[in-house]
């Protein structure tokens, strides 16, 4: 009853969440477009930057999430992400813009543990990535959906793209708002809970996360490694709109159809298959699959760059060549890194919130790390070298996960699935 309740609600929420978010995937060209962007567009990481920071806050707030109930974790920083994002609607430039949508990204970040915990306390442990990864491939679909439209409607519709603009970040804060509503009143099951136990305090959830680390010697070299994954594919991702808008030329639709269409859409189909795949295979090697193709996707973007000034049609076919290959894996690195690794690591549900806590804290350090990384390169050296500067790191990340899976091969324990 509860699996089932949870599984509708958790896609009632993901539906009302991918058709905010299909709007909010044009915000970046709404900046350089709509706004005018134009020779700073290394300010796009100022979307980023102050997720960094409340993402390092959870090592503390997920200690916190363990002794109390995981509805308020979801329902109130959901709401402060739908106002930011109701905010941005009246911005009136690009700056201003990006920083309401950190903001609303902020918050956004700070729901993601509390739903990792109630995947772990709500469904089968058996079905956890099968459940994860179909709610998440009915979510690209809508997202895909979502996104196209607003595309389109800034394209085609013979209205001021501020006005647009304006409108429909708008219509994506109610979304929002409906969205964490409904998921506020899911039944958590929390019973064996103590709620009466103290709530830590920062530096001893600084301590504990320590303790941890140095005690679970496979998870530490998961995070460090993981660490560097993050750092490098952050420090391309706020510069792909660049890559779309300034290099490739694409107007709001075409952009969207690589980003989005061409992304999620393929993801619709492979989720649910690479999610039952997660479920049976040791972590390192599919932790290593997804990192060399999003590696191999960094790559061909920036050679994409140097194609296209030769010759145009080979150079979007080879973009949309790395979209493919970063869409086979979207959804199935998502659900890995989010709701699934951290449970194979954690032996119990307080582990599990400490590792989450962990988690989030390195790629806080990575969201502000990776993205000025990425800036400083492409003020330096230019867009293409931003790309391969991310795809090499993201590579090597992938070597070293590799060479954990042969080690844990080596110690027999190639696949480590805990039912816990």
């Amino acid at each position: 009853m509860i699996r089932n309740n949870t599984y509708k609600t958790h896609l009632l929420f993901s539906v009302l969440a991918a058709m905010a978010d299909g709007i909010l995937a044009n915000a970046p060209m709404m900046a350089l477009k709509g706004f005018g962007l134009d020779g700073k567009e290394w300010k796009l990481i100022l979307q980023l930057l102050p997720t960094g920071i409340a993402m390092m806050l959870l090592l503390w707030l997920t200690g916190v999430m363990a002794v109390r109930p995981k509805k308020l974790f979801m329902f109130i920083p959901g709401v402060i992400y739908a106002f930011s994002i109701a905010f941005a609607s009246f911005s009136n430039s690009a700056v201003m813009l990006l920083i309401m949508l950190g903001l609303g990204y902020t918050a956004e970040s700070m729901t993601r543990p509390a739903l990792t915990m109630i995947v772990r306390l709500n469904y089968p442990s058996s079905e956890r990535g099968h459940l994860a990864s179909k709610v998440r491939s009915r979510y690209y679909l809508v997202l895909i959906v979502s996104g196209l439209v607003s595309a389109l409607t800034f394209d085609y519709i013979p209205v001021s793209q501020q006005i647009l603009i304006k409108i429909e970040l708008f219509l994506a804060a109610l979304l929002l708002f409906s969205a964490y509503f409904f998921m506020s009143r899911l039944n958590i099951n929390e019973n064996k809970i103590d709620f009466s136990n103290q709530i830590p305090s920062p530096l001893k959830s600084l301590r504990d996360a320590a303790l941890s680390i140095k005690k679970d010697k496979r998870f530490k070299k998961y995070i460090y490694i993981s660490f560097f994954t993050a750092a490098g594919g952050l420090a391309v991702s706020p510069f792909i709109p660049v890559l779309l808008s300034r290099k490739l030329h694409f107007n709001y639709t075409q952009a969207l159809i690589f980003s989005t269409v061409m992304v999620e859409g393929i993801s619709v189909f492979t989720t649910p298959v690479i999610g039952k795949w997660i479920d049976k295979i040791n972590v390192w090697m599919a932790s290593s699959f997804t990192r060399i193709a999003t590696s191999i996707t960094d790559l061909l973007l920036g050679f994409s760059i140097v194609i296209y000034s030769i010759n145009h049609e080979m150079g979007i076919v080879m973009a949309f060549a790395a979209a493919a290959i970063r869409g086979i894996v979207r959804g199935g690195q998502w659900v890995l890194w989010w709701q699934i690794a951290v449970n194979r690591f954690a032996v119990s549900d307080a582990d599990s919130s400490r590792y989450t806590g962990i988690i989030n804290f390195m790629n806080g350090i990575a969201r502000i790390a990776g993205p000025l990384a990425g800036a400083i390169v492409l003020s330096h050296f230019g867009l293409q070298t931003v790309f391969y500067f991310g795809g090499a790191i993201v590579m090597g990340a992938a070597l070293f996960s590799l060479k954990e899976y042969f080690t844990d091969i080596k110690n027999g324990g190639d696949v480590e699935v805990r039912n816990v």
